[in-house]
């Protein structure tokens, strides 16, 4: 959903567009570490039932490669936010 589409923010506010597009993106993030640890949770439930400890180890070494993953994103998501920031006061300056 583009809600800039609907009139909510306006394109020339620079601020406003970039937030609203960073939490379009923090809710992406969050949607897929939701979904990837639940499928994560599930699989790691019917590893415990057959009670094959190798599998359950191998679930758990996968979703802290994931979280890591997730990790990583997030840094990528803060640091991409503080260059959208200076961007921004940068072309604050010479306007």
């Amino acid at each position: 959903m583009n809600i800039m589409a609907k009139g909510k923010v306006k394109t020339s506010d620079k601020r406003s567009v970039r937030d609203v597009k960073l939490d379009e993106l923090a809710g992406l993030l969050n949607e897929f570490d939701v979904n990837t640890m639940g499928a994560l949770v599930k699989s790691l439930k019917k590893s415990q039932k057959k009670n094959k400890q190798s599998k359950k180890d191998e679930l758990r070494d996968t979703i802290e490669r994931q979280q890591e993953h997730i990790d990583e994103q997030k840094d990528t998501i803060d640091q991409l936010n503080n260059h959208i920031s200076k961007l921004i006061d940068r072309l604050d300056n010479k306007l």
